[in-house]
């Protein structure tokens, strides 16, 4: 049925060997501004797929892979009905929305690839989604100044070989296991049941601990993602890492997007547009262009189309007013229902932390992204390199239709060989 590659890896070993399945059938969702999920079916029962395995599937590029992500439900019927297992996964990406910042101020003029950062040096958002320990698991001694942390045996775990750590920007040693009574300020050992740290004074509990890797969520930021500096401080809330990770980007006017790579890894982009294709020139060597059939243009030649609305929750809104620190109602932006007699509809955000250039850098960005409703859906062979964000054309020859569109890939879906495309109108586009 498919050339895709489908491999899972089994998480409840140290050393899991992968395995390639080839489902009964399957569905993977790319949507703009969101995480992958696939949907597959599977009657083979031997190997068994355990819950959160990891899932990689690979296709026309081995170089970018169709998804990357974890197993987050399975279904197992009665044998008796002979009806096949059935699987829904999420990208990567997925692990920012239940993963939770440690609380500080992003200041003014702060680059975003250090806020937004991998790394152990710049104890960026991406690398506290992978290592950051819980605070609430701590438990101080006070007389011999240690914090320890019960992980119930899996210490010695896959998850905690050799790890590196760090108390804030302070790199810890490895003491003597099994003695923390010898350990020294800024040391860390372990033995069966605990992980012990000292420190010089902060405390795990209150200051971020990270334990490198040990939350591994597979994602990475683009060494190449564009300089942004922030414009007014950004304060965090109790929120989760992606809804953070939406706000700084948003403050700034960007859009972003997680790219899938051969190393198993997700990496974190962002830019103005986030976008291939070319929105201006249909005939242009990196234009993305389909046609209905019958039209003769030469483009590539779809099986179907239909009109359609957007997500109503979050598409289509006449007005968005942003309510800021300062600010007391930004209205930015009116479509157009004073034309038309048609039901008002707004979208209020409230963000008391939101200086004015804020409200208005992130009320633009809403408008443009989110205050069109229109869309067209197409069914076409699969291109892989087609991405949400993307901008493509459409030639329509069915009257009254027959006319040239260009839309911006809000959705792309690829079920069972057959790849379809939602396309949408942003504000101030309109269909050519």
């Amino acid at each position: 049925m498919t050339g895709l590659t489908f491999t899972i890896t089994n998480p409840y070993t140290d050393t899991p060997a992968p395995f390639t399945i080839t489902p009964r059938s399957y569905k993977i969702t790319s949507p703009f501004l969101g995480h992958q999920r696939l949907e597959f079916e599977n009657f083979k029962k031997t190997p068994r797929i355990d819950r959160r395995a990891k899932i990689v599937v690979t296709g026309q590029d081995a170089n970018a892979p169709n998804f990357l992500g974890w197993i987050v439900k399975r279904t197992q019927p009665n044998p008796a009905t002979n009806e096949p297992q059935s699987y829904i996964c999420y990208g990567f990406s997925k692990d920012l929305e239940w993963r939770y910042p440690f609380l500080k101020t992003y200041t003014t003029g702060q680059d975003l690839r250090d806020i937004l950062n991998d790394t152990a040096a710049s104890q960026g958002l991406i690398y506290r989604a992978n290592s950051l320990g819980p605070d609430y698991w701590w438990i101080y001694d006070a007389g011999l100044h240690i914090y320890s942390m019960d992980y119930a045996g899996l210490v010695n775990s896959a998850r905690f070989v050799n790890p590196t750590i760090y108390l804030g920007t302070a790199l810890l040693t490895h003491g003597t296991d099994y003695d923390p009574s010898s350990l020294g300020v800024n040391q860390w050992c372990q033995d069966d049941t605990n992980l012990y740290v000292r420190t010089a004074g902060a405390a795990p509990n209150t200051y971020p601990c990270y334990i490198g890797d040990f939350k591994q969520a597979y994602l990475k930021r683009n060494a190449s993602a564009t300089s942004c500096t922030l414009l007014e401080n950004v304060y965090p809330s109790q929120e989760s890492e992606f809804s953070l990770l939406k706000r700084l980007l948003r403050s700034v006017g960007q859009d972003f997007e997680f790219v899938n790579n051969s190393d198993g890894y997700q990496y974190l982009n962002w830019a103005t547009e986030c976008a291939r294709g070319n929105q201006y020139d249909p005939s242009a060597p990196d234009a993305f262009t389909f046609e209905e059939q019958g039209c003769g243009y030469g483009y590539n030649v779809i099986y179907n189309w239909r009109w359609t609305t957007l997500d109503p929750e979050t598409y289509g809104f006449d007005l968005i007013s942003l309510r800021g620190k300062n600010v007391v109602a930004t209205d930015v932006g009116i479509d157009n229902a004073f034309t038309y007699w048609r039901h008002w509809k707004e979208d209020i955000r409230r963000d008391s932390s939101m200086g004015d250039t804020q409200v208005w850098t992130e009320g633009n960005y809403l408008k443009n992204c989110y205050m069109r409703e229109d869309a067209i859906e197409i069914w076409a062979p699969e291109n892989h390199s087609i991405l949400p964000g993307d901008w493509a054309w459409l030639y329509l020859c069915t009257t009254p239709y027959d006319n040239e569109y260009v839309g911006r890939v809000i959705e792309k879906v690829l079920e069972n060989d057959v790849m379809k495309l939602t396309l949408g109108m942003f504000y101030g586009q309109g269909w050519w």
